[in-house]
């Protein structure tokens, strides 16, 4: 199960101390919003699609974010 992979590494003192299940939860929910909420998305970029770019951009930030948040350097 991904929970206990994420307990093993943090016992194995690999990442950050952190509960697996917010983990997790952090990384559907950060991913599926791009995805479920594109309404709320265009309007927040001047009520327009992101552009691959900016898609890009978002994925970079979305995946620093969490990692540094555990420890690591992307």
């Amino acid at each position: 199960m991904k929970e206990a992979k994420i307990r093993q590494w943090v016992d194995d003192g690999r990442i950050l101390p952190v509960e697996p299940s917010s983990l997790l939860y952090m990384i559907r929910a950060s991913t599926r919003h791009y995805a479920d909420f594109d309404h709320q998305v265009n309007i927040l970029n001047d009520h327009q699609p992101l552009s691959d770019t900016q898609f890009e951009r978002a994925v970079q930030t979305v995946t620093s974010v969490i990692l540094r948040g555990i420890g690591l350097e992307p």
